[in-house]
């Protein structure tokens, strides 16, 4: 089959080498210029790492990333450790992968490698301005029309093709649930030449401070040269032109994030992001599409465009990554012609449930994250978070009906194999 695949992100090139490997001969279509490079940290956790390592990337990550086994909690505003949580090699081993610390560029280095190598073409400065999803065609800018026997939509958060396959495209989302997302690097002799940030050094620790209004989390890079830093904010400000994309340039103050409200340790972090480049978007929340795939069985929707999810999520990317990886298997025994809009009909059965259960839980987890008091007497968020981090080992929270309540559904979301629900969707169906 031929297959058009509308954006070459993170889902578009995955989902670009998974069909490349089943067999399809796959057009990716982008419409900058292939150049921009992304400065942003990421964590892969154990479900995501497992699909990279299958897709043979095992090299690359050893390269360019390294593991997480601690998650520390802390109170942004007053700056009291909530707990943490040790995950160790036993635990990690259950799972069949680690949970790994690597920058977003690198990611996507990897993919694009991954689908020029598999047989994808990659065609930029083409932008997709119109589609017909009955005939597997897209309009480019300059008018130019192409065919596929299917189209993958995976043009990310704002998708401007998304309303030509869901039925929800009269909703709007909702202005008032606005986000902004900031991302930096700070040097870790910055960061070691401060004694109050010693807490910083360890490599294998992801800090995430929860705040009034905030969220933020840093982890070391690979090499230990640079600390990741990444903060979600309400934003109340206007959303203008300027602002709709991935932009350099504004400082923390322009994005309504004001340093008096951090504890000392996040704030000094804060603070050394006028010395170095802060990359920031504004989002409002969207829900996930009511349906992935068109009544035309032609067109559908993957990753972010089917299910727009903040990015300071640990779930995000995997579950884009779940989405290529869950279309390439399907289709990877493609042999009659009435298999595509079967398979299309699996595929959008198969990740709509699991992306709408991580898209409600990832939003109740910011809402949880996001409502931190500074007097202690009213921080009953920090108190159950802390009840449930006591022991602050998974092997040692059997008991702990607080903790599988709070933090339990995390070991049900890494133990997910997209592959084996295709298996089982073949056994059953095929």
């Amino acid at each position: 089959l031929s297959f058009i695949v509308v954006g070459a992100g993170i889902g578009g090139l995955a989902t670009a080498a998974a069909l490349c490997r089943a067999g399809h001969d796959v057009l990716v279509l982008e419409q900058s210029t292939g150049t921009i490079k992304s400065k942003g940290g990421m964590q892969s956790p154990p479900n995501m790492t497992r699909l990279l390592l299958k897709w043979g990337l095992a090299p690359a990550l050893a390269r360019c990333s390294h593991k997480c086994d601690r998650l520390i909690f802390t109170n942004g505003a007053t700056g009291a450790l909530i707990g943490f949580l040790h995950m160790g090699e036993e635990f990690m081993r259950d799972l069949g992968a680690e949970f790994l610390f690597l920058q977003h560029q690198d990611l996507h280095d990897m993919l694009r490698n991954l689908a020029v190598n598999s047989g994808a073409k990659l065609r930029f400065t083409a932008r997709v301005i119109g589609m017909d999803t009955s005939k597997g065609s897209v309009t480019l800018e300059n008018s130019e029309v192409l065919k596929a026997d299917i189209v993958v939509i995976a043009d990310g958060f704002d998708s401007e093709l998304r309303k030509a396959v869901t039925e929800d495209e009269n909703v709007l989302p909702d202005a008032m649930d606005a986000h902004v997302v900031a991302t930096f690097q700070v040097p870790m002799a910055a960061i070691r030449a401060d004694p109050a940030l010693t807490a910083l050094c360890a490599p294998h620790c992801w800090n995430i401070w929860r705040g009034n209004e905030y969220m933020m989390n840093a982890n070391i890079l690979v090499g230990e040269d640079s600390l990741s830093v990444t903060i979600i904010h309400d934003f109340a400000g206007p959303r203008a032109p300027h602002n709709a994309n991935w932009a350099e340039g504004h400082s923390l103050a322009d994005l309504g994030i004001d340093l008096k409200n951090f504890a000392p340790i996040p704030g000094k972090v804060l603070a050394l992001a006028a010395t170095t480049t802060v990359t920031s978007h504004i989002f409002i929340r969207r829900p996930v599409a009511v349906n992935f795939v068109s009544a035309t069985s032609r067109t559908l929707l993957l990753g972010e465009a089917a299910h727009p999810m903040l990015p300071a999520s640990n779930h995000g990317i995997a579950l884009v990554l779940e989405d290529a990886d869950t279309l390439g298997e399907l289709f990877s025994q493609c042999v009659a012609p009435s298999h595509p809009a079967q398979l299309l009909t699996a595929y959008d059965d198969l990740r709509q449930e699991r992306a709408a259960l991580i898209h409600f839980r990832d939003a109740a987890q910011c809402t949880f994250s996001m409502c931190i008091s500074q007097n202690p007497s009213t921080c009953q968020c920090d108190a159950v978070l802390r009840f449930a981090l006591s022991n602050g080992e998974w092997d040692r929270t059997d008991d702990s009906h607080t903790f599988h309540a709070v933090l339990g559904k995390e070991l049900e979301l890494w133990a997910n194999d997209a592959g084996e629900q295709v298996a089982g969707w073949w056994r059953m169906y095929g």
